[in-house]
């Protein structure tokens, strides 16, 4: 897989966001925004983002330590996925 850099990562992640329209949320969604906070997603759309991410990204969440937390904020979101890829990298270069 070629080196995604973070920032694409967040764009790729705003963009899903924005054209699920997760919970009918009118407002903008910048990175930095709350999402559980604001109730932009919940639970469902958070699997939904999670099905979502393992497919863009070939990630396996069943080997991913994923917490709440991890879903804050695009920003968060983007770094488990960055922190994610990194591992499988490092696990298939070791093979």
């Amino acid at each position: 897989m070629n080196e995604i850099d973070n920032n694409t990562i967040r764009q790729n992640v705003l963009d899903y966001l924005v054209s699920m329209h997760f919970n009918e949320y009118e407002g903008d969604v910048r990175f930095d925004t709350p999402l559980l906070e604001l109730g932009i997603i919940d639970s469902l759309s958070m699997m939904t983002c999670i099905l979502f991410l393992e497919q863009k990204y070939g990630l396996d969440f069943f080997e991913i330590d994923v917490s709440r937390n991890d879903f804050a904020s695009i920003n968060t979101i983007a770094t488990l996925v960055s922190r994610s890829l990194e591992t499988q990298k490092t696990a298939v270069a070791a093979q």
